[in-house]
């Protein structure tokens, strides 16, 4: 036993001084604890919860302008085992699966390697110095299959609490279920370089400060976002991201567009500026100056077959008015990215036969486009549709939306979880060898803005039962996190019925009002 223990601390230290040397540094939790007090934002000696007990976080980002690749190490000397975990990042064609030879519906074997999860498992029972190395060896190599320059972005996702050493209000004003430290350790795992949280109409300038603070002492970028709620016929009318450049540009976007009723309890809520009206103004005020990047969220909005809330869709919304196509059509003039693929959509949800001849047909158009370029009939849903939307719209950018409301803890075995399905990659290209050190959220906005940078979702996708979806071995989740994610499912939806039954119980709506109301919540007319 005696041995066992020298050989895993063997093992820990020589890792340690291989990572390093091979330019992986480790998450200083020490400093990161220091800088947020200095700021007036931490209570005195309450832990961040990033890097937790028995764990040590490396980082290639860290102190670099690579991009990141995140190792994991943790001990357990009382189980006689350290475990070092990491993410595979290729996105080829024979990317890994949890699960690579579905057939039929039933699991087959998974060759070494496939596994998009790596897990290296050292007992203390080999030679320490020699298992680090091999690690390390193996660990370079996935590695290296993620470009330095190709910075992957979580572009759209919703959080719940800050940590609870958080001075201030720890609540985001959003609809979001999860703890931050919980969202940027998955997104680290994931080997995220950005991360934007999207609240609904709000920005918290104190709360992005922490954050910002813990992301660079991670090597990871944090960008001021916002999910605005543009209001149509409905108060919860198409939904907008929005990235900005800095904290004092979201502040400002947070002023011009989310001057909404203080009695709205659903954080989606808005009756401030409608659609054809915002858009133009923050184009002008903030887009122009390079400031904001403007992007549509789930533009084909259908949430489900018999509440599809068609209205939350910047094109879909066309379906239940108040704006015909012209119009819609002329508005994209003012996006800059549109979100592709957003896992809330569902991959097998038939998009039913519309109202609207004319998004009728465009729908028919963009499906039997699609078909023919894959070869293969592929049936109308609400990711097929936005896939094509880009090149349809001529517009330049495109994202990947997790939409991720309920992130899990990273627990070492969290898997099929939205962040496993895709992300947002931003490009620098030749520009990558120009910059000296990483780039700012402002550097990336400003030259998103220029064009100097490019902005595109990657989504592991198959086609399958005519359906074009994330295939099996990306999204199967073992019962550790569907149990987690089902507890936060349930209470979000608990949530949602409290600010549903506090919103009717406080609004004073007319018969017509109390229709666009009840629409809002996808309850038909």
């Amino acid at each position: 036993m005696a041995n066992v223990q020298r050989n895993l601390t063997t093992f820990r230290k020589t890792l340690a001084n291989r990572m390093r040397n091979a330019g992986f540094p480790s998450v200083d939790n020490s400093r990161m604890q220091k800088r947020l007090m200095e700021e007036g934002l931490w209570k005195k000696g309450a832990p961040t919860r990033i890097v937790q007990s028995g764990e040590m976080i490396y980082n290639r980002g860290i102190g670099s302008k690579k991009s990141s690749f995140f190792v994991f190490v943790k001990s357990e000397p009382s189980k006689n085992k350290v475990t070092v975990y990491y993410y595979n990042p290729d996105t080829g064609p024979k990317a890994p699966m949890r699960n690579r030879h579905w057939k039929n519906g039933k699991k087959g074997n998974v060759k070494a390697g496939q596994e998009y999860l790596i897990r290296k498992v050292y007992k203390g029972t080999s030679d320490p110095t020699a298992a680090a190395e091999q690690i390390l060896k193996d660990m370079l190599h996935y590695a290296s299959l993620k470009s330095d320059s190709k910075y992957r972005m979580e572009s759209h996702i919703h959080c719940g609490w800050m940590p609870k050493g958080y001075k201030h209000n720890r609540r985001f004003k959003d609809d979001g279920m999860s703890q931050f430290e919980d969202i940027m350790r998955m997104n680290a795992l994931y080997a995220r370089d950005i991360i934007s949280l999207t609240s609904h109409n709000s920005f918290d300038r104190k709360q992005f400060l922490a954050m910002q603070i813990i992301a660079e002492e991670m090597g990871m970028i944090m960008m001021p976002g916002m999910e605005l709620t543009a209001p149509g016929n409905v108060p919860n009318g198409p939904h907008l991201l929005l990235w900005f450049s800095d904290e004092f540009a979201a502040h400002e976007g947070e002023l011009i567009a989310t001057k909404r009723r203080s009695d709205f309890a659903m954080p989606p809520f808005n009756d401030d500026i409608p659609l054809h009206k915002v858009l133009p103004l923050l184009y002008n005020r903030l887009s122009t100056r390079g400031e904001l990047i403007i992007g549509a969220a789930h533009p084909f909005n259908l949430h489900a077959s018999d509440h599809p809330v068609f209205d939350v869709g910047m094109l879909s919304t066309i379906e239940t008015g108040p704006y015909k196509y012209n119009a819609i059509n002329a508005l994209f003039e003012y996006v800059h990215a549109i979100e592709t693929w957003n896992i809330s959509m569902g991959d097998t949800r038939d998009i039913p036969h519309l109202k609207s001849r004319t998004l009728q047909r465009m729908v028919d158009r963009l499906i039997s486009q699609l078909s023919h370029k894959l070869g293969k009939e592929i049936k109308p849903t609400s990711n097929a549709v936005s896939s094509t939307l880009p090149t349809s719209l001529t517009v330049p950018f495109e994202c990947f939306g997790t939409d991720d409301h309920t992130t899990p803890p990273m627990n070492y075995v969290a898997d099929g979880v939205p962040q496993a399905r895709g992300h947002t990659i931003i490009d620098f290209g030749n520009t990558y060898s120009a910059s000296p050190d990483k780039p700012t959220s402002k550097d990336i906005v400003q030259m998103l803005h220029h064009g100097l940078i490019s902005m595109r979702a990657h989504v592991f996708t198959e086609v399958r039962k005519g359906y074009l979806q994330v295939p099996w071995g990306r999204r199967e989740m073992n019962k550790w996190t569907q149990s987690l994610r089902s507890e936060l499912g349930e209470k979000a939806n608990k949530n949602y019925v409290r600010t549903i039954l506090r919103d009717l119980a406080t609004f004073r709506y007319n018969a017509d009002e109390m229709k666009n109301l009840a629409r809002s919540y996808g309850w038909g007319d």
